[in-house]
């Protein structure tokens, strides 16, 4: 004997996973908006961020030539 699911118990239950996965997405999306005040006091300056890739860079150039 094999045992089915009736279709209407499918259909609430894919109704009730889509409502509880939009609204998950919804505040995650909402939570990704919005700056946080750690970020932006943490985050340096773009010139301080330039310097660091230029060193890196510079480091990278010194050893490919070796």
């Amino acid at each position: 004997v094999r045992e089915t699911t009736p279709p209407s118990d499918l259909r609430a239950e894919s109704e009730a996973l889509e409502s509880t996965t939009s609204s998950a997405f919804n505040d995650s999306a909402n939570y990704r908006r919005k700056p946080s005040r750690v970020a932006a006091r943490t985050t340096p300056p773009a010139s301080e961020i330039e310097e660091f890739f230029a060193a890196f860079e510079k480091e990278e150039e010194r050893r490919f030539a070796e």
